[in-house]
């Protein structure tokens, strides 16, 4: 008889396109490379995680994170910009742009 972790499951929906990979997890060969998306007992958040993923993979590009405390560098860079801007009209904060250069 063989063990419940050495069985292959089925596709838990006739339209997903994830596998059941042998570690026990559900995977998808993307542009020659086998991602993993969760594990088999919760199918529903492995089709969630690979369809949030799924665009960036496809264009080859590494997905971006889905923790809420990660920020990138655009956004750090406009964070920046628009606390000075805030302290240049509050006053604290002078927008000569001789003064800034030593001119």
């Amino acid at each position: 008889m063989p063990n419940d972790t050495t069985t292959k499951l089925k596709k838990p929906y006739a339209v997903n396109s994830l596998t059941a990979h042998a570690n026990g997890q559900w995977c998808k060969k993307i542009r020659r490379k086998v991602h993993f998306f969760g594990v088999w007992a919760d199918p529903d958040a492995a089709l969630a995680k690979y369809l949030d993923a799924r665009d960036d993979l496809q264009a080859g590009r590494i997905p971006r994170p889905l923790s809420p405390a990660t920020i990138d560098l655009g956004a750090l860079a406009n964070n920046f910009l628009k606390q000075g801007d805030s302290k240049v009209k509050s006053g604290s904060l002078s927008s000569d742009v001789r003064r800034l250069s030593g001119l």
